[in-house]
Formats: structure tokens, sequence, C-alpha cells
């Protein structure tokens, strides 16, 4: 198991794209984020089990929302 992205292969990046996508459509470049986000349980679901838990995507949706907020509210203060 690896810590970034970057060092999983191809193959296994190919898989947690694809454990990802069964709850929302997922791009490679969108799931490398995800993936450093995650703790160990959450990366072993998706390297070897059947993808990433209920519980973990949603907290990680809400996070993604937080983010999205913030881009917003600095987009709206910047001159």
């Amino acid at each position: 198991m690896t810590r970034f992205w970057e060092q999983l292969t191809p193959a296994q990046r190919r898989r947690v794209v694809t454990r990802l996508r069964r709850s929302e459509p997922t791009t490679e470049e969108q799931a490398a984020p995800i993936w450093d986000g995650l703790g160990l349980p959450e990366r072993n679901a998706l390297l070897f089990g059947s993808g990433l838990p209920r519980e973990a995507r949603r907290r990680f949706q809400q996070a993604e929302e937080t983010v999205a907020s913030a881009r917003e509210e600095s987009a709206a203060a910047a001159p």
C-alpha cells in the first residue's frame, strides 16, 4: 500500500478509479486528491475490497463541498 497516488501502479490506479466510479463518475485526476486524503482502512478497501465505505464517501463529499465553498468565497473576495 502506498502513501501517495503517484506511487500506485497503473493497474492499481485503474482499480481505484473503477471502485470510486461506483458511487459517482470519477476520473483519474479526480481520484488522486481523493486517494491522498483517505486513511489506511479506506485505501485498503479501494485496493483490495469492494470499494470506498459509505461513511468515507459521505465524509469526502462533505470535504469537497467545503473546499468548493471556500473557493467561491475566495473568488468573490478577489478584486
